[in-house]
């Protein structure tokens, strides 16, 4: 039987003084979400590490949404994959710091293999059900890792970003200097 779970979309705020006095930041990833936060996602199949390298798990997050839905970078990277597995559609980026994030169940892709991409940058479009995964690549080693624990570091972990004037008029304000914030990438 599988549980459906809400997908949170709004990021804790993060104010001005809290930033200045806040830990420094981790030497890890950041992920912005692959979908945009209006997107009706539910988490369908977390994340569940196998017990051994050919045994059974979940090697990323299974989200049910709407098809058509348009998929994000989660990260800066190159694109290092486009094509099928067995029937199954898969794109696959390659980012600065080993890591490769794997959309799958795609249904087509905007990019190339070898093309620069931004976090944010509309890459795909999803099917009805879409697959999220995060690997590690260390030497010779690759694993899956739990997408969840670098979501949830976009989400608590930003940078303060002033902008003033014309851009912050651009961006929802009066002209007057404003606050927000923006994550750091992988």
């Amino acid at each position: 039987m599988l549980f459906a779970a809400p997908i949170v979309h709004a990021a804790p705020t993060v104010h001005a003084a809290a930033a200045a006095h806040a830990a420094p930041m981790l030497s890890q990833c950041a992920l912005r979400m692959p979908f945009d936060s209006t997107v009706d996602a539910t988490v369908v199949d977390d994340f569940r590490a196998p017990v051994c390298e050919r045994c059974a798990g979940n090697r990323g997050i299974e989200y049910s949404l709407r098809q058509g839905s348009s998929l994000l970078s989660a990260s800066d990277g190159v694109v290092s994959f486009v094509g099928q597995v067995g029937q199954v559609k898969y794109l696959v980026v390659a980012t600065k710091l080993n890591r490769r994030i794997t959309y799958g169940r795609i249904e087509s892709s905007m990019v190339r293999i070898g093309e620069q991409v931004r976090a944010g940058q509309p890459i795909a479009i999803s099917t009805d059900s879409f697959y999220f995964g995060v690997r590690e690549i260390d030497s010779a080693q690759v694993r899956y890792v739990d997408p969840n624990k670098y979501l949830h570091i976009s989400a608590t972990l930003t940078k303060p970003v002033l902008v003033r004037g014309a851009d912050a008029a651009q961006n929802g304000g009066s002209g007057q200097t404003t606050l927000r914030t923006s994550t750091n990438a992988c």
